[in-house]
């Protein structure tokens, strides 16, 4: 686990040094909000602190596990978190924000979609969002900043949460598995290991036509499903059977 939380820091830490937001704009809102920041004098730049980051992948690790989640929704998710923060901190740069609420309550909103089942995780979420508005007022930001601050990363976090709503997941296809015998294997119960309607999710920032416009890039030695002639294609357009023409 300690590894894997590592990894993921290392990506979110080349995501959060990106040039663009990924999926957030400066809609009307934000724009009203940032207007109303007032400098602060007297304390140093605010920045988005490890402790925050690792809480924040701790709790959506958490019920990533609880939840049993495929591999490619746990992608998916850490995705549209660690965008969150991202386009949170981005569209936000150079103002006088408190980094690390605003990171907070981006996560909040995304992880409340992601989990809305899961009531002991949702209280935990927003307790911990609390707690670091708490560390900041104690560090000293002028409330007004801080509110703008909290408010901000609920907008971003929303929109976010929008285009999750939007980007196919939550239109899945069933697979049909074979009747149990002897010697045939049973996916366990809340376990899918292959959701065949997962080609079809938009992707993030995927392609050169813009963010989650893009189609999967060939060539990356990454399986593909042909549905008319139920082919597993390889790199080079292998088969394991029957005829690569019927893909095409």
């Amino acid at each position: 686990m300690r590894i894997l939380l590592w990894v993921l820091v290392l990506v979110g830490c080349w995501g959060l040094g990106q040039s663009r937001a990924w999926i957030a704009t400066p809609t009307p809102a934000l724009r009203g909000l940032l207007e109303q920041l007032e400098p602060v004098e007297g304390l140093p730049e605010s920045a988005l602190s490890w402790e925050t980051l690792s809480e924040l992948q701790r709790l959506e690790l958490l019920g990533i596990q609880t939840q049993m989640f495929s591999p490619l929704r746990t992608a998916r998710a850490l995705a549209l978190l660690s965008v969150a923060i991202h386009d949170a901190l981005h569209l936000t740069r150079g103002r006088s924000i408190e980094a690390n609420v605003l990171a907070a309550y981006a996560a909040q909103e995304v992880m409340l979609y992601l989990h809305p089942t899961f009531p002991n995780l949702k209280d935990a979420v927003r307790q911990t969002a609390q707690a670091i508005y708490r560390q900041a007022q104690i560090q000293g930001w002028p409330e007004p900043n801080l509110k703008i601050s909290q408010a901000l990363g609920r907008q971003v976090g929303l929109q976010v949460v929008a285009w999750g709503r939007q980007d196919g997941a939550a239109r899945q296809v069933i697979p049909t598995y074979p009747a149990p015998a002897p010697g045939v294997w049973v996916l366990p119960l809340g376990r899918p290991a292959v959701e065949p309607g997962w080609g079809a999710v938009r992707p993030i920032g995927g392609g050169p036509r813009g963010p989650g416009q893009g189609p999967a890039t060939p060539g990356l030695g990454l399986a593909r499903v042909c549905p008319r002639a139920g082919l597993v294609l390889g790199r080079a357009g292998q088969t394991r059977r029957g005829r690569a023409a019927d893909c095409r």
